[in-house]
C-alpha cells in the first residue's frame, strides 16, 4: 500500500518471511496494520494475531486509517476516538463512514495473548479455509509480534535458539499456505546509546 515501498522492495511476494522491526514506540503495529488493510482490500482476507494489543485499541487504529482524508481540515487520530469527545459533526460523520467500510474489510484480528507458533500455524490454516470457503483468497498473515510468541520448552532459556525456531516455523506457514507471512519484531533501546544509530544484528 506504500508504491516507493512496493517499488523498491517487490512488495509482499506469496511464500515469504518479511520481518519489520523498530524500537519500542516505533509505529510497527500502525504501519502493520496500513499493510493488512491494503492487503485486505486489494487482494483478500488477512489474518492479524495481535499479541500485544486487544481488538478494541486495533479497531481504533483501523478507523483512523479508514476515516484519513489528507485535506480535511481535521485530523482524526487513534486518541481521539478513544476518549470519545472533542469530534466535529464531519468528523462524526467520516467515522460512520469508516465503520461501514470496516465491515466490508475482510481484516480478521486474533487477539489472544500466548500463543504458540503451532497454534498460530493452525489458527492460519482455519483461516485460509474459511476465506476459501468466502470465495476468496487469504492475502496474507501477520504476527504481532515475533517476541510475543510462546516457544517451545525444545530450547527453554536460549533465546536465540527459541527466536530462530519461531522465525523458521513463520517461514514454514508462507511457503506452505503460499502467502506473505510478516511478523513485527521489537529492536533494543541499547541503540540510543550509541552514536551510530544505524541497526546491527
Amino acid at each position: 500500500g506504500i508504491p516507493s515501498l512496493d517499488r523498491a522492495t517487490l512488495g509482499m511476494r506469496p511464500g515469504e518471511l518479511i520481518v519489520v522491526a523498530g524500537r519500542p514506540g516505533m509505529g510497527k503495529t500502525t504501519g502493520a496494520l496500513h499493510f493488512a488493510l491494503s492487503a485486505s482490500v486489494a487482494n483478500g482476507a488477512v489474518g492479524f494475531f495481535s499479541l500485544e494489543m486487544n481488538d478494541v485499541e486495533l479497531a481504533e487504529r483501523q478507523l483512523a486509517a479508514l476515516a484519513y482524508q489528507p485535506r480535511a481540515q481535521e485530523e482524526i487520530s487513534y486518541r481521539a476516538i478513544a476518549e470519545g469527545r472533542n469530534l466535529s459533526d464531519a468528523a462524526l460523520r467520516r467515522l460512520y463512514d469508516a465503520e461501514y467500510a470496516c465491515r466490508k474489510v475482510p481484516l480478521w484480528i486474533e487477539q489472544q495473548a500466548g500463543l504458540t507458533v503451532s497454534q498460530i500455524v493452525t489458527r492460519s490454516r482455519q483461516m485460509k479455509l474459511r476465506a476459501e470457503r468466502a470465495g476468496m483468497p487469504l492475502a496474507a498473515i501477520m504476527v504481532d509480534h515475533i517476541g510475543l510468541v510462546r516457544p517451545s520448552r525444545r530450547y527453554a532459556g536460549n533465546r536465540v535458539q527459541e527466536i530462530s525456531e519461531i522465525t523458521g516455523a513463520l517461514k514454514g506457514l508462507a511457503k506452505d499456505l503460499d502467502v506473505p507471512v510478516l511478523g513485527l519484531s521489537q529492536l533494543s533501546r541499547a541503540v540510543e546509546q550509541r552514536e551510530d544509530k544505524r541497526p546491527q544484528l
